[in-house]
């Protein structure tokens, strides 16, 4: 994976950080973190590369099961005492 990498790239490091490579050297990467913002780094601290679906503005509605019960909900025939 760390050798498919490719200027434009989007990726998260192992310490969770995301941006997208700016340039890299052989075991360095530039990485843009921001608009003004480009950390130099070494390749090997990319934990993955990230891909977005293409549906990525649709929510996807969850189902809910039939026996699936509000855990704040109050029994039945109670009265909530607030």
């Amino acid at each position: 994976m760390l050798s498919n990498l490719q200027i434009g790239d989007e990726v998260m490091t192992n310490s969770g950080i995301y941006g997208q490579i700016d340039d890299f050297d052989e075991g360095t990467l530039f990485l843009r973190i921001s608009d003004n913002t480009v950390v130099k780094i070494s390749r090997q601290a990319i934990a993955q590369k990230i891909e977005y679906r293409e549906d990525w503005d649709e929510p996807k509605e969850m189902e809910k099961d039939e026996d699936w019960e509000d855990p704040k909900a109050l029994p039945e025939g109670s009265e909530d005492s607030d």
